[in-house]
């Protein structure tokens, strides 16, 4: 797959806001520019525009599974989109940490279960229910795990996990933060790590476009975007 192939879906600009311009001098490390926390926003930006895409018919009352969940910002981002009848969240995430913050902050905290737990070792499935999810989250998951160790984790959900008419949906930073990986890269990088078997539906390129006055800098970030649906082993 080439990055030229995919759909480019470029996202309405945003300007940081000034609240936190004083952020701005924090970035990931000497080979990025990009401060975290326009990072964030640029994440946030993707996120809500693969929820507008991909899910759009889900049931009034849905429980969700949010992988590599950290202070669930992907949950906040489909619980703030419609009104829900019923809301109920499963995060995943090595970081206990970050799940115990984000939950004291979204608002249906109360309604989150907490699975802290390595991605990369298998055993996370165990914790969590089979067949008991309308759809599931992933955010910003592949640089950070292993590339069979991705394609499994999408092979356990959409086989496992999701209930029959449940959908997957993943937003992978596909370029823009780090000079050293340019964006064709990325996207072979992410459709090499898809399990075979799996169906890919209405792939695409999301680019974002964040405005920084205090630097007098506009930053683009983008991000590669897919859903797959529950495999007939569902049940």
């Amino acid at each position: 797959m080439r990055a030229s192939d995919l759909e480019r879906v470029k996202l309405p600009p945003e300007t940081l806001p000034e609240t936190l311009s004083h952020l701005t001098h924090r970035t990931f490390s000497s080979g990025s520019s990009v401060p975290v926390v326009v990072y964030g926003q640029s994440l946030e930006m993707a996120e809500r525009a693969c929820i507008d895409r991909y899910l759009t018919s889900l049931p009034l009352t849905v429980d969700v599974l949010d992988i590599a969940a950290a202070e669930g910002s992907f949950s906040n981002a489909l619980f703030e989109s419609r009104q829900f009848e019923g809301f109920t969240a499963t995060w995943v995430d090595r970081n206990s940490s970050a799940m115990d913050a984000g939950t004291k902050v979204v608002p249906f905290g109360s309604r989150v279960k907490r699975v802290p737990a390595d991605l990369e070792d298998v055993r996370w499935a165990r914790m969590i229910r089979d067949a008991a999810f309308d759809c599931t989250l992933i955010g910003a998951l592949h640089h950070h795990v292993a590339s069979p160790k991705y394609s499994q984790i999408i092979d356990i959900v959409i086989q496992r996990k999701l209930r029959p008419k449940g959908r997957l949906v993943a937003v992978e930073l596909g370029g823009g933060l780090y000079e050293k990986d340019p964006l064709q890269r990325v996207v072979e990088a992410v459709w090499e790590s898809i399990p075979q078997s799996a169906t890919i539906q209405a792939a695409c390129i999301f680019d974002t476009e964040i405005s920084v006055p205090l630097l007098r800098r506009v930053f683009n970030i983008h991000y590669v975007s897919f859903a797959i649906d529950a495999t007939c082993d569902a049940v």
